[in-house]
């Protein structure tokens, strides 16, 4: 176990990659926001419990704008009440519905590999892009408010039911 005992105790700065493959939760459940990958470093989560260890909003790990948290096994991230920077679903029998009544927020969406279904009926915030790769899918049944200027791109499966507020370009290319 890594544990901090001050806010941004342990950083993870551009370029540091952190993978979890191991029971438990690898942060532990202490210090609030005393773990933090900023910009241009990974969570890379094979297995384990959800990083953020504490109930929403609270939280033991701080994703800043530009670092990535990808799931690699078939896990269930957490979702009610949390805020992702970049979130990558990059595993091939991953099928996993993120649902809550608290405020989804991710700023990127990969869907590289797997079936990924997001059921937010605390809405669900998208800052930035969204990509679903060739034989991945993606279930969006809530309202999703996105970013102007931003784009989604369908090269795998959409389906679901909600409504889309925002004026991202949504472009389906299968």
């Amino acid at each position: 176990m890594l544990t901090g005992a001050d806010a941004s105790g342990i950083t993870f700065n551009s370029g540091a990659n952190f993978t979890q493959n191991c029971a438990g939760n690898v942060f532990g459940s202490g210090t609030a926001n005393s773990v933090v990958f900023a910009s241009g470093s990974a969570f890379v989560e094979i297995f384990g419990n959800n990083p953020f260890a504490k109930t929403q909003p609270s939280s033991v790990v701080v994703f800043q704008p530009g670092s990535l948290f990808s799931a690699q096994g078939n896990l269930q991230p957490s979702a009610s009440g949390r805020t992702y920077a970049d979130l990558e679903i990059n595993y091939a029998t991953f099928s996993q519905n993120l649902s809550g009544s608290s405020l989804l927020s991710v700023s990127n969406l990969s869907v590289l590999q797997g079936a990924l279904s997001i059921s937010m009926t605390g809405g669900f915030n998208l800052l930035g892009n969204v990509a679903v790769a060739s034989g991945a899918t993606l279930n969006l049944n809530n309202n999703i408010t996105n970013a102007s200027g931003k784009t989604i791109t369908i090269n795998g499966k959409l389906g679901g039911t909600g409504t889309n507020y925002g004026s991202a370009a949504i472009t389906i290319s299968s």
